[in-house]
C-alpha cells in the first residue's frame, strides 16, 4: 500500500535546509576540536531552525556540543530495522524512506514494505 505523508507539506515542520558554510564547517569539525565561541555559533544556529524550536536553551547548548553534518547519496541505508541506534538525525533537506522488513511465518519468505517517507524537519533513530 502505498503512504501519503501530510505532515510533509505542513509549513510548521519545515526545518532551514541551506546550511551557512560557516555552520556546515563547524558540524563537520570534530567536536572536541570545537571552541566555545564555535558552541556559541552554533547555539545561535540552532535558533533558526525550526526542527529544534521545541527544545530548552540548555538542550540547545548541548546538542552545539554534539551535533555534526553529514550528507548521504541517495538509496544509501543510513540505519537498518533492529540495529542499536546510536544516533539521532534530523532531516535538513531530501528524505528519508522508512522501509520495514517482514517474514512471513509461514513461508519464511522476506518482505520490505515502505511504511512511509521523512522530509525536512522531521528526525529519526531514536528507536533504531
Amino acid at each position: 500500500s502505498l503512504v501519503f505523508n501530510v505532515s510533509a507539506f505542513r509549513p510548521d515542520v519545515q526545518c532551514f535546509s541551506n546550511l551557512t558554510q560557516n555552520a556546515k564547517a563547524l558540524l563537520i569539525k570534530p567536536s572536541w576540536m570545537r571552541s566555545k565561541s564555535d558552541l556559541e555559533y552554533l547555539q545561535q544556529f540552532t535558533l533558526r531552525l525550526k526542527c529544534f524550536e521545541r527544545y530548552s536553551m540548555f538542550v540547545r547548548r548541548q546538542l552545539a556540543e554534539v551535533l555534526f553534518y553529514h550528507s548521504f547519496e541517495k538509496g544509501r541505508v543510513i540505519i537498518r530495522q533492529g540495529d542499536q541506534g546510536f544516533n539521532f538525525y534530523f532531516i535538513l533537506s531530501g528524505s528519508v524512506l522508512i522501509e520495514v522488513q517482514q517474514e512471513d511465518p509461514q513461508t519464511g519468505t522476506k518482505h520490505s514494505n515502505i511504511m512511509g517517507e521523512l522530509g525536512p524537519g522531521t528526525s529519526f533513530g531514536e528507536l533504531a
